[in-house]
């Protein structure tokens, strides 16, 4: 993906669907391979704090292959898991299948655009998409709509950590070491280098408590992870 295609929102619409469908059958796989497995503490802990109402009505966007929604369907619960990638959510419907969750329901569609009532969501939940959306601006705001007042929206998204010498080694790592992996098992270099350059760009830019603020929540809150290389953040529709 050429840079000029990361800030242009109508070629966002095209380009990032297509990109992750391209790389959709070993996404999950290289994910824990890169990460050395600590992306599935980073999911428990979203999910336990997801589960902490362990009922409701939850919206999951940009859900990928379904990760989240799996992890959080033994609860009492009715979840929709969204995203615009068609083949990432043929695999999520195969992964549902298998593990026999018939709480889990499917919609292809963009953040920013999500065909579901206002004030439906119980909890609305972001995991490592929002960087991803084709404008996050808009996508909180749209996340803000489909919550009901008193409702949670809950993102867990990369972030840069504070420590200036943790910081360097890991912007190295992430745009210097992880694409050329990425690209090796996936057989898509340029998909691998967008996704870890999106962390750094997205990070320096963009302030997510402010903006979810802006969009309209309130009690915003964020816990941060392994030394503040992700972070969650938590917050409410006002009654």
């Amino acid at each position: 993906m050429r840079k000029h295609d990361i800030n242009n929102v109508e070629t966002r619409q095209v380009a990032i669907p297509a990109m992750f469908d391209n790389i959709s059958g070993r996404y999950d796989s290289i994910n824990h391979f890169l990460s050395f497995g600590i992306d599935r503490l980073w999911r428990r802990k979203f999910v336990s704090l997801i589960k902490a109402d362990n009922s409701g009505f939850i919206v999951d966007v940009a859900t990928g292959t379904a990760e989240i929604p799996l992890l959080i369907a033994n609860c009492n619960c009715s979840i929709v898991a969204v995203d615009p990638a068609e083949h990432m959510l043929e695999i999520a419907a195969a992964k549902i299948a298998s593990a026999n969750r018939n709480n889990i329901k499917l919609l292809e569609a963009p953040a920013e655009s999500i065909p579901l009532e206002s004030d439906i969501a119980d909890i609305v939940s972001v995991s490592f998409g929002l960087r991803n959306f084709n404008d996050p601006t808009k996508g909180l705001s749209e996340l803000y709509r489909i919550t009901k007042k008193g409702g949670r929206c809950l993102i867990l998204e990369f972030n840069l950590p504070k420590n200036r010498i943790v910081r360097s080694l890991y912007v190295f790592y992430l745009t210097g070491v992880l694409p050329v992996i990425g690209g090796l098992f996936s057989g898509n270099i340029s998909a691998y280098r967008y996704l870890h350059n999106s962390i750094v760009s997205f990070a320096r830019q963009y302030r997510v408590p402010q903006e979810l603020k802006k969009a309209g929540f309130s009690h915003v809150h964020q816990v941060n992870m392994t030394l503040g290389v992700v972070s969650i953040y938590i917050a409410e529709k006002p009654v």
